[in-house]
């Protein structure tokens, strides 16, 4: 998103969001879905941005953008109990 020419508010936002949870790195990271895709314009954004990166994903990061896919198509149904096979 940061090399897009008309970065959005709540872009932005999310950006920077999630630049200071990679900062911090304490092995978790809140991505705040629900604060930043608020309608399904943005959640439809954020699917073709996901898709659209995926190929350039080298493992294990390409894992990761397969799992947020599958969060975002609603596919991934977890709560805080539920394993979730990574690398599977």
């Amino acid at each position: 998103m940061q090399k897009l020419p008309d970065t959005e508010p709540w872009q932005k936002a999310l950006i920077d969001h999630w630049w200071t949870q990679i900062l911090i790195d304490g092995g978790l990271m809140t991505v705040e879905l629900d604060r930043f895709l608020t309608d399904k314009d943005r959640e439809q954004y954020m699917l073709t941005l996901a898709k659209a990166v995926l190929p350039l994903s080298e493992p294990p990061g390409r894992r990761t953008g397969e799992l947020f896919i599958d969060l975002l198509e609603g596919r991934v149904q977890t709560d805080a109990a539920s394993p979730v096979d990574y690398f599977g």
